[in-house]
């Protein structure tokens, strides 16, 4: 099944409400004239506000980072010899308890891939 290819102008966040600071990307390969996202561009992504696990002393930490990203990856289509990300996006954050699911919204509808 084809999903959206995800651009700068993506839209990510954590399963607690954060959402992860603009992307950025340099990839030659743009939609609308916004680069496409790799998995690159998301790991260095980061959540600068807004996560609801705040209880620290019950042993939760804020999300932070994105640390995976799972089966949301372009088969065929590629930027850089890097596979782009594309809709529905999948993955894990810093935050805990574990199984902090990433949302995200491509930022575009004009390019799809499987």
């Amino acid at each position: 099944m084809a999903g959206e290819v995800f651009t700068t102008d993506a839209t990510v966040q954590c399963g607690h409400g954060a959402t992860a600071s603009p992307l950025q990307s340099a990839r030659k390969l743009t939609v609308g004239q916004k680069p496409v996202v790799t998995e690159a561009e998301l790991r260095a992504a980061s959540f600068p506000a807004g996560c609801s696990q705040t209880n620290t002393s019950g042993g939760q930490l804020v999300c932070q980072k994105i640390v995976s990203v799972s089966g949301t990856k372009a088969a065929k289509l590629t930027a850089g010899s890097a596979a782009v990300i594309v809709a529905p996006l999948a993955g894990q954050t810093s935050g805990l308890p574990k199984n902090t699911d990433l949302t995200g919204t491509a930022g575009q509808a004009k390019l799809t891939a499987s």
